[in-house]
């Protein structure tokens, strides 16, 4: 097995593959294939691997990664005690226009009675 490194010209990337040739029984010929294994850094001449062949792990002690947690969990807190200060709002709020409009249906009524007694 062989590393090779291909350039796309489309992407203007460099690929690193993984190259090895296994005989063909079919055409009695040595096939060659080809995986890709990551992208070629053509500066550093270092290959930064991809999938299943290695993809870097966080650690989750770094302590980026624990900040970023912490303010993104404080985040969603603050948001969901936001979020259930405006539904008690709103609840109010649904209260209120509802004893408003009990309080007008019953004005509305009287309204029409004395108008029908005047006439």
């Amino acid at each position: 097995m062989a590393i090779t490194r291909s350039y796309n010209k489309h992407t203007n990337t460099y690929y690193a593959y993984e190259t090895s040739y296994v005989w063909d029984e079919k055409t009695q010929k040595k096939v060659q294939k080809k995986s890709c294994i990551g992208k070629f850094d053509p500066e550093t001449d270092e290959i930064i691997p991809n999938g299943k062949r290695g993809r870097p792990r966080r650690d989750p002690t770094e302590s980026s990664a624990v900040k970023s947690d912490g303010q993104d969990r404080a985040k969603y807190a603050k948001t969901i005690s936001e979020v259930k200060a405006l539904s008690s709002r709103l609840k109010s709020a649904e209260e209120s226009f509802e004893k408003l409009s009990l309080e007008f249906q019953s004005i509305s009524a009287e309204l029409d009675n004395l108008l029908s007694e005047i006439q």
